[in-house]
């Protein structure tokens, strides 16, 4: 969802089939979020007041789907214990 806003926004449609196609050539999947995945994230924003409710629901499906990182640009999501956080920039 994330990846369509300012594109969007912008009219720039292109860019969105662009990145879709990038994610399809790297194999990563879109996952559900189904009721578990809701309550990891909804127990996420209880613990950690910054965790904003779509960091949370991305963070949830990492964890329930057993992913060893969760790759991020923000720096407070580094806080959260229960995924390994990696910035972007560090890698």
């Amino acid at each position: 969802m994330e990846y369509g806003v300012m594109p969007e926004k912008k009219g720039r449609q292109e860019l969105i089939l662009q990145f879709a196609e990038l994610l399809q050539l790297m194999n990563i999947s879109i996952e559900v979020v189904d009721q578990q995945v809701a309550e990891t994230a909804y127990k996420l924003r209880a613990k950690y007041d910054f965790l904003k409710g779509m960091d949370a629901l991305q963070i949830s499906v990492a964890i329930e789907k057993h992913c060893d990182q969760f790759l991020t640009n923000d720096k407070k999501l580094q806080k959260i214990s229960e995924v390994k956080i990696l910035l972007v920039e560090d890698i």
